[in-house]
């Protein structure tokens, strides 16, 4: 399996689901019947949220961006790095529709507002998030770096 997930994620991506993996407890049963109970009483929760409200504006990090490879430099900093993903995690744990558009550059590293919306409503979060890129105008892309 793990030359699968390397073809896949690559290495460093490899690195940072060993690191992640690492901190969390052996899945039993009950924990996962636990776990998607509370996920299907979160959905609920959002849905009604979004019936009042038709999108989310967020910052994509709870922090600045971290320079190129400190994911995955050690445990400590695997674990970080999952505390900056908190703004993603609702729409990646319930299955809703997000769009992330970058909002151009902070200290040299990228900055991206995230759009998340209510299920089924893909195309409303593609056009909020294509109106913040007009709004925005050209935005300097980053270098990407091999891997």
């Amino acid at each position: 399996m793990k030359p699968v997930l390397d073809q896949v994620m690559g290495s460093a991506g490899r690195q940072f689901l060993d690191y992640s993996l690492e901190g969390l407890p052996a899945p039993d049963l009950a924990g996962w019947a636990m776990a998607h109970t509370a996920r299907h009483g979160l959905a609920r929760r959002w849905s009604l949220w979004y019936q009042e409200y038709p999108v989310l504006l967020s910052p994509v990090w709870s922090q600045p961006a971290f320079p190129l490879d400190f994911d995955i430099a050690s445990f400590d900093n695997a674990m970080a790095t999952l505390e900056l993903m908190r703004p993603v995690l609702p729409a990646n744990l319930l299955g809703t529709p997000a769009a992330v558009v970058s909002a151009g550059m902070a200290e040299g590293l990228p900055v991206g507002v995230q759009v998340m919306g209510g299920k089924y409503t893909e195309l409303r979060c593609l056009a909020v998030a294509e109106a913040i890129e007009q709004r925005l105008g050209p935005l300097t892309p980053t270098d990407p770096v091999a891997d």
